[in-house]
C-alpha cells in the first residue's frame, strides 16, 4: 500500500517548477516596478525638455549649415595648402635618389647573378673526372677526344 501524503503536499517536477516561480515572483515584480517608475519619469522629463521651447528650426538649419561650410573652408583651405606641399622638396629628391640607387642594386644584383651562371657553366665544362682507376681526366678533354 503506498504511503499515505500529507493534505497539501505537492509532488512531482511540476510543484518544484510551481514553488522556484513562487519565490522568484516577488523579485520580479520588484524589478517591473523599478522600471515601469524609471520610463515614466523619463517620459515626463522629455516632455518638459521639449516644451520648453527654443528649438531648431528649418531656417536655422540652414544658416548653420552656411556657418559651418565657411567655417571649415576657411580652416581648412590654409591645411589643404600645407598637405599639398608636403613632402618638402628636398625629401623628394632623397626620395628619387634612392629608388634610383635600387634599381642600380636591382641591376646589379642580375649581373651579378647571370656572371654566376656564366661561371658555373664554365666550370661544369672543365669539371675534373674521376675515371675510376685514379686517373683524373677534365670534362673537357674527353669532349675534345669524343669528337676526334
Amino acid at each position: 500500500m503506498p504511503a499515505k501524503k500529507a493534505i497539501g503536499e505537492l509532488n512531482g517536477w511540476w510543484a518544484l517548477l510551481l514553488k522556484i516561480s513562487l519565490a522568484i515572483f516577488p523579485v520580479y515584480c520588484v524589478f517591473l516596478t523599478g522600471w515601469a517608475v524609471w520610463v515614466t519619469s523619463e517620459t515626463f522629463a522629455n516632455q518638459a525638455f521639449r516644451l520648453q521651447g527654443g528649438r531648431m528650426t528649418d531656417v536655422d538649419g540652414v544658416k548653420l549649415e552656411a556657418s559651418l561650410k565657411t567655417y571649415f573652408h576657411a580652416t581648412l583651405q590654409p591645411l589643404r595648402a600645407e598637405i599639398h606641399g608636403m613632402p618638402p622638396q628636398d625629401w623628394r629628391d632623397r626620395i628619387l635618389k634612392m629608388e634610383e640607387n635600387q634599381d642600380g642594386i636591382h641591376v646589379n644584383q642580375i649581373k651579378i647573378l647571370m656572371e654566376i651562371k656564366s661561371l658555373r657553366g664554365t666550370l661544369e665544362r672543365n669539371a675534373v673526372t674521376d675515371m675510376g682507376d685514379g686517373a683524373m681526366v677534365s670534362v673537357s678533354s674527353m669532349t675534345e677526344h669524343s669528337k676526334q
